[in-house]
């Protein structure tokens, strides 16, 4: 009889202690930007992750998901792949199904218990997104705009507070873009410039403009692509592809020709180097660049220090009346 009551004893304190540490994953701010959007405008769908527990979450034997259903919204793709950033996001693989329009989050490692209620583990959660359709004031407070729901289904960690599972941010629009972007990317690779984008729409459209910078904010124009939508119009995703050898397009920025050389100079060792995996090739070509390239100016603008300057590119839409209408977001050329 004693042992019954020490194995009882035992349990009840068990029962306790994990009574006592359990996980709680919570969303809230769900929210949707800009507001109000525009037909065929980019934007973000976004909220907030966090184990508020003192467990962590454990992937078995039952990962923690989260489903996001949205409405008069379509998360932009690449190569089928989401576009999605944040501290929280990290935690989770994401999936999109068009047919639902749903996306869904599946927990890919532990997340770490809370150090406190009040500092939970996690992070925001931000999607880039493209307004499909119109919406008014009315149906963003009806739960019914543009935006989406977020629910948490609790894996096997357990669920400390069933109110913080579920957020829902929403918003409208206020007129629409003739063309709709989705992803646009741009890379140094070979020498050359490449630019890749997509557009999920056209309508009345002539051609696009690519411009780029090198600072993010003073663009110049560097050529022109026709659209290759019939007569300007399309309701399909048309991708587009522009590659451009860099030196050329170098000179439109100013730069002098000493300064291309440079440029093309460090390019090339830079290649053998790595190629021949020698440091010493590298440390030419830097110390080349250290005491020539960089008192090398022109309008008192100096070379950036890379393998390649740092520039950023943006895709302008023109109207067939001549307007530019629309820009694609700005992004980073990389080099691949």
């Amino acid at each position: 009889m004693k042992k019954i009551y020490t194995f009882i004893f035992t349990l009840t304190l068990f029962n306790i202690a994990l009574a006592q540490t359990i996980a709680d994953p919570g969303v809230n701010g769900a929210k949707t930007l800009p507001e109000p959007g525009l037909v065929n405008g980019q934007g973000t769908f976004s909220f907030n992750f966090q184990n508020n527990g003192d467990r962590q979450l454990d992937l078995a034997p039952v990962p923690t998901t989260i489903k996001i259903t949205l409405n008069k919204l379509d998360p932009i793709l690449n190569a089928g792949a989401l576009q999605v950033s944040g501290a929280g996001a990290d935690y989770f693989n994401w999936t999109y199904n068009s047919g639902t329009h749903t996306i869904t989050g599946t927990q890919n490692k532990v997340i770490p218990a809370a150090a406190s209620p009040q500092q939970g583990v996690g992070g925001p959660v931000i999607f880039e997104v493209i307004f499909t359709a119109e919406s008014t004031q009315a149906e963003a407070t009806a739960g019914t705009g543009n935006g989406g729901n977020v629910n948490v289904q609790p894996g096997a960690g357990g669920n400390g507070d069933a109110n913080n599972d579920n957020t829902s941010g929403y918003t409208y629009t206020s007129g629409f873009l003739p063309v709709g972007f989705g992803f646009t990317t741009a890379s140094f690779s070979g020498g050359k410039l490449k630019v890749e984008w997509e557009t999920v729409s056209e309508k009345d459209n002539e051609s696009f403009v690519i411009e780029a910078s090198t600072d993010g904010e003073k663009f110049v124009a560097l050529d022109k692509v026709s659209t290759q939508a019939p007569d300007g119009n399309s309701d399909a995703k048309i991708k587009y592809t522009y590659s451009r050898d860099w030196q050329e397009i170098a000179k439109q920025f100013g730069f002098s020709p000493i300064q291309l050389a440079i440029m093309a100079l460090l390019l090339i060792s830079s290649l053998v180097a790595a190629k021949r995996a020698k440091k010493g090739a590298m440390f030419l070509s830097l110390a080349l660049l250290v005491t020539v390239g960089i008192g090398c100016r022109k309008e008192n603008k100096e070379l950036d220090v890379d393998e390649y300057p740092t520039v950023f590119v943006k895709i302008g839409q023109i109207n067939k009346d001549g307007t530019t209408t629309n820009y694609s977001k700005i992004v980073k050329v990389t080099a691949e």
